[in-house]
């Protein structure tokens, strides 16, 4: 850093803010179906949970928890389906292009149909299989399904409000605006960590292009 221009410092911190403000979007859209919190107190709690997220015992977890349930008064079960959700989508945004760069090997056009048309199409797969599951009818729905299941705990937990805290992670799935702007800020988040790549291997005087840095930022996540 000693040796970099001020503007690759500049870019590199500018890489640095965006995928914070994008991450910390994500995390609002997607709970946002089934709680609002106001966007700027989320983006203050990503900030700092990121930054405990380089210490031991996850502590940027317990930290994030604690925050979203004392202050937010967000209840445990529904952090956990939000969290639940947040990894789904991980799994759809980000398992194309992992499996594009395995496939391909590079990019190239088969790699960026690959990749976005993939994780748009598992995204809407996934929202279009949570919609009949959320709201009071997707929780009517499950119970027509199970309640024949001759099991009575299983039907007294389906009563609690525990299960129906739970069952908010389908509502917060079946949202099509919030999977959808979700799904491009995580694909706007591996543009900005592709450039955070690109210019960090400058100041370094590494030569890395933009495909292979794209590679690198599809799948170090």
């Amino acid at each position: 850093l000693g040796d970099a221009t001020p503007g690759q410092v500049g870019l590199l911190l500018l890489c640095s803010v965006a995928t914070l403000v994008l991450n910390g979007s994500i995390f609002w859209v997607t709970l946002l179906p089934e709680k609002r919190i106001g966007h700027t107190d989320i983006q203050a709690t990503n900030a700092i949970a990121t930054l405990l997220s380089y210490l031991p015992f996850k502590l940027g977890l317990i930290f994030r928890i604690v925050v979203h349930n004392k202050r937010d008064g967000v209840p445990l079960l529904t952090i956990g389906a939000w969290y639940l959700a947040i990894s789904a989508l991980i799994m759809t945004n980000l398992g194309p292009p992992v499996l594009a760069s395995l496939w391909r090997g590079g990019v190239d056009t088969l790699w960026w149909v690959s990749a976005i048309g993939g994780a748009a199409l598992l995204t809407g797969m996934m929202a279009l299989v949570c919609l009949p599951l959320s709201g009071e009818a997707g929780m009517a729905r499950i119970h027509r399904w199970l309640d024949p299941i001759p099991l009575r705990p299983l039907h007294t937990f389906m009563r609690t409000e525990s299960f129906a805290r739970m069952h908010a992670g389908f509502g917060m799935l079946a949202h099509p605006w919030a999977t959808l702007w979700a799904t491009v800020m995580r694909l706007a988040d591996i543009a900005a960590q592709t450039a955070r790549f690109v210019i960090a291997a400058q100041i370094l005087g590494i030569e890395l292009g933009w495909e292979s840095a794209t590679l690198i930022a599809t799948t170090y996540f």
